[in-house]
């Protein structure tokens, strides 16, 4: 029979054994640790930290007093000298002054008619009106004589597309008080409207009364996104049409090779 001592001295020596295996595991993580500190220890310090230490500038005026340099004007000579020749040229001639002014103008009849008139060689749907922001208009005057291809690119400097709304008469009207609101904008023929108070008091497109269906009006696609305050039009059924607002200008402008029209009483207040 096993004495009680022999076992005793067994259990003390497992324990030794436990605990030396313990100590061992607790020892292996604890260098796994210190190196791993180690190791991110050496690699900040090789990382480098950029400051700036000195700064210099000079303000430069952009004006007549500007110096230019001779490299870079004979670079662009070439590209200028084919532009200027382009945006030079005579493309029509307009037979009296044409200013931009509210409720109507005949400017901006002109330009809200060749707007009509594109928008209905390519839209698939009848137009009932087009209209043109009065604040798209870049230029109060277009004057009587020669119009350069330079000049249209003055009176519309922006990239606007166009597009055709597809709305009801609610969101009709509510577009129609917005532009009542501004005193009138540009609008096609084929549309009259009455202003009283900032507010729409009559309104008729071919003659006709408002009656409750689907209108399709052409716009540069700033409004249709809900620029100039139009917001509510964001989201609405529409067609985006390829093509810019300005080169419909030039392109009718350049047919035509006269740029006219006269005032009708589109808008009145």
């Amino acid at each position: 029979m096993l004495s009680l001592s022999f076992l005793f001295s067994q259990i003390g020596r497992i324990g030794n054994l436990v605990n030396l295996s313990l100590r061992e595991r607790v020892l292996k993580h604890m260098r796994n640790y210190i190196l791993l500190l180690f190791s991110i220890a050496i690699l900040h310090s090789c990382t480098k930290v950029w400051h700036t230490a000195e700064s210099n500038y000079a303000a430069h005026q952009m004006d007549s007093t500007a110096v230019t340099s001779a490299l870079i004007k004979d670079m662009i000579a070439p590209y200028k000298e084919k532009l200027d020749g382009e945006m030079n040229s005579v493309i029509a001639t307009c037979p009296e002054d044409m200013p931009k002014d509210r409720p109507e103008s005949t400017l901006g009849n002109w330009m809200s008619d060749v707007i009509y008139d594109k928008a209905n060689e390519l839209s698939e749907v009848p137009i009932d009106f087009a209209m043109q922001n009065s604040g798209g208009i870049r230029i109060p005057l277009l004057r009587k004589g020669d119009i350069t291809k330079g000049k249209i690119f003055e009176l519309m400097p922006f990239d606007n597309a166009l597009v055709v709304v597809h709305v009801d008469q609610e969101l009709l009207l509510t577009f129609l008080d917005r532009v009542a609101r501004s005193g009138g904008w540009p609008v096609s023929k084929n549309f009259q409207m009455k202003i009283a108070n900032s507010k729409v008091d009559e309104v008729t497109i071919g003659g006709e009364m408002l009656t409750d269906r689907v209108y399709n009006i052409a716009l540069p696609d700033y409004i249709a996104n809900g620029g100039s305050d139009c917001k509510f039009f964001i989201g609405c059924e529409r067609t985006t049409y390829p093509v810019l607002l300005r080169d419909m200008f030039v392109d009718k402008a350049t047919a035509d090779k006269v740029i006219a029209s006269k005032i009708e009483g589109r808008i009145l207040r």
